[in-house]
């Protein structure tokens, strides 16, 4: 392909500006799309192959997880994350058990499992290479 040529579809373009790319690849009206068939429709055995797909990463991420060689204690945390199993603010609230999901220490975002262990200072300053 030559510099400064843009194929879309067997169509070459001479490109100018990013604003034209751009231009090409949006243009039209937006239509709803089903991104599981070649053709953008729904059909039922799409959406049986889709949660089917979805299962398989279910079922790799657990293999994954009791495959790990670390410690025990881990393995059964790493379990509870991705079963959702960690009773926080969030789950609590959403069972009636609390009138705040907001996280204690920081009172700014609500208590998640990824905020207490991932977008927390304190857990991002634990993870850090000091």
């Amino acid at each position: 392909m030559e510099a400064g040529i843009f194929s879309n579809s067997n169509k070459c373009y001479p490109i100018m500006n990013v604003d034209e790319v751009i231009d090409l690849l949006f243009k039209g009206d937006d239509i709803p799309a089903w991104k599981y068939t070649a053709n953008g429709e729904f059909t039922v055995k799409s959406a049986s192959c889709a949660i089917s797909s979805i299962d398989e990463v279910i079922d790799l991420l657990f293999k994954g997880i009791w495959k790990w060689q670390g410690p025990e204690r881990i393995k059964i945390l790493l379990w509870k994350m991705a079963n959702k199993g960690i009773l926080t603010n969030q789950a609590r609230l959403r069972r009636g058990m609390t009138d705040t999901a907001l996280f204690p220490i920081c009172n700014k975002n609500d208590e998640s499992i990824s905020h207490c262990l991932r977008d927390l200072k304190y857990a991002r300053e634990c993870r850090s290479p000091t």
